[in-house]
């Protein structure tokens, strides 16, 4: 139970480095006169779109990975901090 509760934190920390990285590329690609808005798929697609357009098809295997790798990140963080927050106790 307590392997299945670190994969819970990890994924539960991935969603939010999801949510952190949609709204920070929707922040950086609006100009300052619009809202922010949660727009996963046009976030998404404005972060790929600037990866192809500047490296064409290997665009698409460098952004992909950027994104795994920093929602990796966020995952073993979250692994991390259920490590130090359950080895206390």
């Amino acid at each position: 139970m307590k392997k299945q509760n670190k994969i819970y934190f990890g994924v539960l920390f991935s969603l939010v480095g999801f949510v952190l990285s949609i709204l920070a590329i929707d922040l950086l690609s609006k100009p300052d006169n619009v809202a922010i808005s949660f727009d996963p798929i046009d976030s998404l697609s404005g972060f790929f779109f600037t990866f192809v357009f500047m490296m064409g098809t290997i665009g698409w295997l460098i952004g992909s990975l950027v994104l795994i790798i920093y929602l990796s990140a966020f995952y073993f963080l979250g692994t991390w901090i259920y490590n130090v927050i359950y080895k206390q106790k």
